[in-house]
């Protein structure tokens, strides 16, 4: 697949969300894909979860991507709808992934997505927050957590 968008509500105001368009961005010079701006919908306001706001985004494709990289599943579960009330199917006709694995209350997971270990990064942060109050004039540190891509039904195209 060559033609991959990215949707993400916000960003340029969610560090995260930044940090996962950056991700995007990479992999993409990784792969040598020049990003086609029609397909990147990285900073969409206002009402983002709104499902009428995902019917927009889909009817704002001119060329239907190949696959949509979400900033997280929920993203992913409203744009995939969208696309289904269009016709439009997952994955045959477009890939689509997320990021969280908010799934686990579903009986069928669907999305591929990448999984980070929300415990850990829990206990990981009150660390970080308790070594702070103790040294507070240390210099700042910037901690990557990473993640496990988990392949699901969502991007995988049959022929």
């Amino acid at each position: 697949m060559r033609r991959i968008g990215f949707l993400n509500e916000n960003s340029r105001a969610y560090e995260t969300m930044h940090d996962r368009f950056e991700g995007y961005l990479f992999a993409m010079r990784q792969a040598g894909i020049e990003p086609d701006p029609r397909l990147v919908k990285s900073d969409i306001g206002g009402e983002f979860y709104d499902p009428g706001n995902f019917e927009r985004i889909v009817e704002s494709y001119t060329v239907l991507p190949e696959a949509v990289v979400c900033g997280n599943d929920e993203i992913a579960k409203y744009l995939t709808q969208a696309l289904r009330r269009k016709g439009i199917r997952v994955p045959e006709d477009v890939a689509v992934t997320g990021f969280d694995n908010d799934e686990e209350g579903m009986l069928d997971p669907f999305f591929t997505t990448v999984n980070v270990d929300v415990k850990w990064l829990g206990k990981r942060m009150v660390q970080c927050f308790l070594w702070r109050m103790a040294h507070p004039a240390a210099p700042y540190e910037k901690i990557v957590v990473s993640g496990e891509v988990i392949i699901r039904k969502s991007s995988i195209k049959h022929k």
